[in-house]
Parts: structure tokens; sequence; C-alpha cells
């Protein structure tokens, strides 16, 4: 498990390396929703509880990245400060 921070925005990322998939605790230090920045949909956080146990799946041989809504409004931050609307491909 990763994390940074940037002013209230945060991010997770969890990587797996085993070869099943792992359940594992974690309490994230700020409350509110985290976009799952791989897959998204179902694998997004809502209403994270400030310092209260979410429990993560962790897929084998992969990882997953849970980044926080930056003070309610779009866009999420990604790992790295970089901003969809800000990235080129």
């Amino acid at each position: 498990m990763f994390a940074r921070y940037e002013g209230t925005a945060y991010t997770l990322t969890g990587v797996n390396t085993s070869d099943t998939d792992q359940t594992v605790p974690f309490w994230f230090p700020i409350a509110g929703d985290y976009l799952e920045e791989l897959h998204g949909g179902s694998l997004n956080l809502n209403n994270v509880p400030a310092s209260n146990e979410v429990v993560l799946t962790i897929p084998s041989h992969y990882g997953r990245i849970w980044t926080s809504q930056e003070f309610g409004t779009l866009p999420f931050r990604r790992a790295g400060g970089i901003s969809p609307s800000s990235h080129r491909a």
C-alpha cells in the first residue's frame, strides 16, 4: 500500500504480486468518495468515513488505485498529480 496527499486530495495504491487475491484492512484519513482509477464503477468507494476500517480486496498480480474527489468537484486527481483534463495521451 502506498499513499500520497496533496492538500485534501488523497491517493491510495495497492499492489498485489502474489498468486491469490488479498484482502486488507485500511483506514482512510480523509472522509469522502474515492474513485477507483483503473476500472471505476462498482470498485469506487462511496461515503468512506475518516479513520474507520475499510476492507479492500486487491486482485492477484494486479493492483487498485483509489483517489479522493478533491473539494467535491471535478476533476478527480490522478496519482502523480495529473488530472484527467490535463493529461495528454
